[in-house]
């Protein structure tokens, strides 16, 4: 990989640590990732690693939505400085160089998905997930296939602060111990929690210890929850609603915003919940309660307010919800659905 030309004739020099490159031309400077003496050059969409003397190690090809490797802020793209990969693409297939200019894997995977093993709070080790075709499997930095070939449909991630990682075959949860290098139906006994939401490169889901997939993993957000205040905001393709533990969605995902009454933060089953609910932005908002003989909710007629705001109280310590109505009204809605007009 050493055969590449020069990009350009650098003279690097150091900031804050990382490596950059003036352009009196442009006006600015250039900034490069360091991961130990290599550099990770990046120009539009487009990377290539170079060494400290500015020699060109890999081609410059464009990335692929690969946001470990690089990310957009502040109008910049970056790269992570302690990434030891870097994820690259031709012809719209993946592949892998190390920070030698090394190619890992060939231009051949449709995704591949870096992921970090981790003991003791360090990273020990590197695998990859990769996707060719229809399936799923796990390959190590020397482009193995790791565990006896195991496929999957559904590529996930790690169970909620620890080194299981979890997949979907078959329409059933897989844990992948990354540390002890096995695969099981269910999960260990010793993870603290009975389900976990995760986060996978097709979006948030949840799973539970026994494999069952509560949520599948395409939602943009899943809220907080626990067995002790079941009820939780569920957001996908930018709507929210609400579900009630563990998966059964209770508001659809329709509004632009879901609104608990204020001062109130945990919901047990037998708590008088009502939801405040904003149906597009800048529309008024309106109330939604639930069914009589159902758990589902749906909007109410009763009002239709204008704003919504919290307010302490000070004097009482208490929050209350101050609403506005379309005619400029003030008034406290209070928990039995009624609003104290002023």
């Amino acid at each position: 990989m050493r055969s590449h030309s020069l990009l350009i004739s650098l003279s690097l020099i150091l900031i804050n640590s990382v490596y950059a490159q003036s352009d009196e031309q442009k006006g600015f400077v250039e900034i490069f990732a360091q991961v130990e003496d290599r550099a990770l050059y990046v120009e539009g969409n487009k990377v290539a690693i170079l060494d400290t003397a500015g020699n060109q190690l890999t081609p410059l090809l464009p990335l692929k939505g690969n946001y470990e490797s690089v990310f957009m802020w502040d109008g910049y793209l970056y790269a992570r400085r302690d990434e030891s990969f870097t994820l690259i693409n031709e012809d719209n297939k993946m592949g892998v160089f190390n920070v030698n200019g090394d190619m890992l894997m060939d231009f051949i995977y449709d995704t591949i998905r870096t992921v970090e093993v981790v003991e003791q709070y360090e990273t020990i080790d590197y695998l990859f997930v990769v996707r060719e075709g229809k399936q799923y499997v796990f390959k190590d930095t020397a482009n193995r296939t790791m565990f006896d070939g195991f496929s999957f449909d559904i590529d996930g991630g790690k169970w909620l602060n620890s080194e299981i990682y979890v997949v979907i075959k078959d329409g059933k949860a897989k844990f992948v111990d990354l540390l002890q290098m096995t695969i099981d139906d269910k999960a260990p006994g010793y993870l603290k929690y009975n389900t976990s939401k995760i986060f996978s490169p097709t979006g948030v889901g949840m799973v539970n210890k026994m494999g069952d997939v509560l949520f599948p993993f395409e939602y943009d957000q899943i809220g907080f929850y626990s067995e002790h205040s079941p009820y939780f905001q569920i957001k996908k393709d930018n709507k929210t609603g609400v579900a009630h533990f563990p998966n059964e969605i209770i508001l659809p995902m329709s509004y632009e915003q879901v609104r608990y009454q204020c001062g109130h933060h945990n919901f047990d089953d037998d708590f008088e919940l009502f939801l405040i609910v904003q149906k597009e932005k800048g529309g008024p908002f309106t109330l939604a309660v639930k069914n009589e003989g159902s758990n589902k909710y749906e909007e109410s007629d009763r009002y239709t307010f204008s704003e919504i705001e919290c307010i302490y109280d000070d004097e009482l310590d208490l929050n209350y919800t101050l609403v506005f109505s379309p005619e400029g009204k003030q008034g406290v809605l209070k928990d039995d659905m009624t609003v104290d007009w002023k």
